[in-house]
């Protein structure tokens, strides 16, 4: 079994850069607007539609593609068709993908 020093732990975590996990964002954070974007509420939709639709999702997963119309039907109600439809797909299938 390997052996730790404890002030060699200690040495390892008090180097730079601080802490062992770091969070880098995917999309550009430079000016406002960037993160207006990042936090709108219409980021949601897609989840709140799938969580509020489990009858839906179980016959996606069974195979039913087009039930997934019913999912981007939804999103695009909650958003007042101010959505783009594409858009709405495709976040869609990459929520239903990480199911």
């Amino acid at each position: 079994m390997l052996k730790i020093n404890r002030q060699d732990a200690l040495n390892y975590h008090s180097q730079a850069p601080a802490g062992k996990i770091e969070v880098v964002p995917t999309k550009p954070m430079s000016t406002q607007l960037d993160l207006a974007l990042a936090y709108s509420p219409g980021v949601a939709e897609p989840c709140l539609a799938i969580a509020a639709n489990p009858d839906i999702v179980a016959k996606f997963k069974a195979g039913n593609e087009k039930s997934k119309n019913a999912l981007t039907g939804q999103v695009m109600k909650a958003m007042k068709g101010q959505a783009r439809p594409d858009v709405v797909n495709r976040l869609i299938d990459e929520r239903l993908a990480a199911l």
